[in-house]
Formats: structure tokens, C-alpha cells, sequence
């Protein structure tokens, strides 16, 4: 995911971590992780502050802890939607990308970026924010926004409802 606020926008406060398992947690790992779309909730459109969010279709479609978690997940996505002050973009699985995505990424006021990944946390304040900037613009020209993200997101959740009524009718012909 990468993240870009705005003019006059701050770091946000530190994401909630939860571990509530129809919120957000890894795998078999209990480690609670940021809960996005509630931060998000809280603080677009105030104070002048924006999120332009990116977020890869595979995201949306991988089973992190299954249908119990992803479709609440899902939902609150869609519902992100119309939050004021968030631009919220899809990076269909089919798209042409010009750049690698790489690790998350977020870009704060142009002048800092965080990088998460394996590997842990990387602050970058010097000529390399401008590398990430570059790399998110090549991104969000491959994204879809509005209407046609809601379409992507919705499909998932329909993907993800479909996995729990299968699970939930076990095996089929024995």
C-alpha cells in the first residue's frame, strides 16, 4: 500500500493495533496489525488532510486469516469510499505497471517517506523521497478509482462470500 498526504498534512497519529479477528491480523501470527480503514475514518478531511491510497488487487483477493476477517475488511473499504479527503485507487491484477510496486510506502507532505517491509521500517528524508514519488505517480497511472475501484472491492467481497458458503457446505459428493 502506498499512502500520500496531502498539503498541510501531518504523520497520523499512530495506527490502532488490534487483534480482533474480524479486524485486521496476519495469518496464524496474532500480530495485530494497523486497522486502515478505521485511521482512515478518522482522519480524512480534517484539518486539510488527505490520503491518496493505493492498494493492489491481490491485497483484496489473498485469504489473509479467511472469509471471517477479509469480508469485514472488504466491507469497510467500500465504505472508505466516501470519506472526504480520501482518493482511494485499485491497481487491478491485469494492469500495465511501468514500475515495480515494491514494499509498502507512505508519503508524508512530500518531505518524508515510511517504508514498511520484511525487513522492518525505513524513514527516508533525503534526495530519495523524490524516487518514491516518481514510483507512486507511475503507480496510480495503473489504478482505477471511483466507480470502477468499487466494482474491483466489490468483487472481491463476493469472492470472499463465496469462499465462506463453501466452507460452510464442506465437501460435496462423499
Amino acid at each position: 500500500m502506498a499512502a500520500l498526504l496531502g498539503p498541510g498534512g501531518d504523520r497520523p497519529a499512530r495506527p490502532r493495533l488490534t487483534t480482533d479477528p474480524t479486524r485486521s491480523r496476519i495469518s496464524d501470527s496474532a500480530t495485530p496489525v494497523p486497522d486502515w480503514p478505521a485511521l482512515l475514518q478518522q482522519g480524512t478531511g480534517t484539518g486539510g488532510r488527505t490520503y491518496h491510497v493505493l492498494l493492489g488487487e491481490q491485497a483484496l483477493r489473498t485469504g489473509i486469516d479467511g472469509p471471517a476477517v477479509m469480508g469485514p475488511q472488504l466491507e469497510r473499504l467500500l465504505d472508505a469510499l466516501s470519506l472526504p479527503g480520501l482518493t482511494l485507487g485499485v491497481i487491478p491484477a491485469r494492469a500495465r505497471l511501468t514500475v515495480h510496486p515494491g514494499d509498502g510506502f507512505g508519503i508524508f507532505d512530500g518531505t518524508r517517506v515510511e517504508v514498511e517491509g520484511y525487513r522492518g521500517g525505513e524513514t527516508i528524508t533525503d534526495r530519495r523521497v523524490d524516487l518514491f514519488r516518481r514510483a507512486f505517480d507511475r503507480l496510480r497511472e495503473s489504478a482505477v478509482y471511483g466507480e470502477d475501484a468499487r466494482a474491483v472491492i466489490a468483487s472481491a467481497l463476493r469472492a470472499v462470500r463465496r469462499a465462506a458458503r463453501a466452507r460452510s457446505d464442506g465437501p460435496r459428493g462423499r
